[in-house]
């Protein structure tokens, strides 16, 4: 009886502020609410393991004057997959996450404060989502807004961080400063790929002779909740120049993946840090004639972190020497509607240290049909090779096509698939079994 009470009160509580909130929002100069209802499923070939399960709400708010003031904010209900019990009573209680999993998130929510405080300022404060660079999906400039990795091969997503933003104007150039003062890590997969990617994600760092992470409890250790270890900062400096968008940039922080720091033996366990990081970058992105073209570098200068194992020496996980990761790229579309995009990069996301660097190659074509209604693409995948003079027995590929039917305004099916193949120690080897079909369906408002 007692927490059927809590229950109404809790039920009345947040009653009372969706009414006052809704009542304030109407107040609100432009005013636009959107969003979209989205369900994903992601099947895999062998076992027919239903690897991925969303049904997405989400909502969009927008208001403000947009001379002197905005705001956004963008909110997500989601609810995934299997129910995971093992006793009665965990389904006498439906508000438990663990028997009925989902949640809500608040995916980003800032002011923006136009010409303040002087004419040539604007300042963007809160939850928000900062991708630099101009390649397609992979950034290595882009480092402030770590990765969204929760679905397989769905690089380029990114999670909001809480922080200050300020840009200022010039005549031919933009400077633009960022403060995080907390730490957001990235976000992996569900538990069904942790054991793939913990691999995938640590190939080609030199763990000792007969230690494997397979068995280890991976307990995270994070930095402490103050500004000298949280925080991040970054400037970049922009500019446009004939027919080209040019930028360099700073940033101080910590990669958003872990690195092993410590092995226990006796209690199974490893210990994982985020490391500190400076990255000195640039970029461009134009046009010559109707190809447009891009390329990002960036040059890391990571601190060393060392694997303690009691009873054996220190190993080197990561050098305090810096490497460079960089990407270029092409796209066209020819008179017949089929639109062609290829990048060549060293250094995906995950690879950290000078000698853990791959080589990839990304292709994609597509074509709009039926007044844009279908848009098929029959070529899109990836191809990683770590050692060039032994290409046969050191390469990964991804193999991605889909094909997305809009049968109505605003409403999206989309179906496709995964193939994963390769040798060696890379990404997509680490992968090989990890084939899937997906549907996804969307309808907007």
């Amino acid at each position: 009886m007692q927490n059927m009470r809590s229950t109404w009160r809790h039920h009345l509580n947040l009653f009372f502020v969706l009414t006052v909130c809704t009542s304030t929002l109407f107040a609100l100069e432009n005013l636009s609410i959107g969003g979209y209802v989205q369900t994903e499923n992601h099947v895999g070939f062998d076992d027919l393991e239903l690897t991925w399960n969303e049904n997405r709400l989400n909502m969009k708010l927008s208001a403000g004057n947009f001379m002197n003031y905005g705001l956004y904010s963008e909110v997500q209900l989601r609810g995934f997959g299997y129910v995971e019990i093992d006793s009665v009573s965990m389904l006498q209680g439906l508000e438990q996450s663990g028997s009925y999993p989902g949640g809500v998130e608040l995916r980003e929510a800032y002011l923006d404060l136009y010409s303040f405080p002087i004419s040539s300022v604007d300042l963007r404060l809160g939850r928000q989502i900062i991708n630099w660079g101009s390649a397609d999906a992979l950034n290595p400039t882009s480092n402030i807004s770590p990765d969204n990795l929760e679905i397989l091969l769905d690089f380029g997503e990114h999670l909001a961080v809480d922080g200050f933003q300020g840009t200022c104007y010039g005549s031919h150039l933009n400077l633009t400063c960022v403060f995080v003062p907390t730490f957001t890590p990235a976000r992996l997969p569900p538990p069904s790929y942790s054991s793939a990617l913990l691999s995938a994600f640590s190939s080609g760092m030199s763990l000792p002779p007969g230690i494997s992470l397979d068995g280890f409890v991976q307990q995270i250790e994070l930095p402490e909740r103050n500004l000298d270890e949280s925080s991040q900062y970054a400037v970049k400096l922009s500019s446009f120049m004939h027919g080209f968008d040019l930028s360099v940039s700073y940033y101080y922080g910590r990669y958003d993946l872990p690195i092993p720091c410590a092995i226990s033996m006796t209690d199974s366990v490893i210990t994982l840090i985020y490391p500190e990081v400076q990255v000195i970058g640039g970029d461009f992105a134009g046009a010559i004639g109707s190809v447009g073209i891009w390329g990002e570098g960036a040059m890391f200068f990571p601190e060393e972190v060392l694997l303690d194992i009691p009873g054996l020496p220190a190993e080197e996980m990561l050098k305090d020497e810096p490497y460079v990761r960089f990407i270029a790229g092409c796209d066209y579309t020819f008179g017949n509607g089929v639109y062609v995009n290829m990048q060549a990069l060293h250094g995906f996301l995950h690879e950290q240290g000078r000698d853990n660097l791959n080589d990839y190659l990304t292709f994609g074509v597509e074509r709009d049909f039926l007044n844009s209604k279908l848009t098929l693409v029959p070529v899109s995948f990836a191809i990683s090779v770590s050692d060039w003079d032994d290409f046969a027995e050191n390469y990964g590929v991804a193999y991605v096509p889909e094909l997305t039917y809009r049968p109505f305004d605003n409403v999206e099916l989309t179906f496709g698939g995964a193939v994963l193949h390769g040798e060696g120690e890379n990404l997509f080897r680490q992968l090989n079994e990890r084939d899937e079909l997906f549907l996804k369906a969307r309808a907007s408002f």
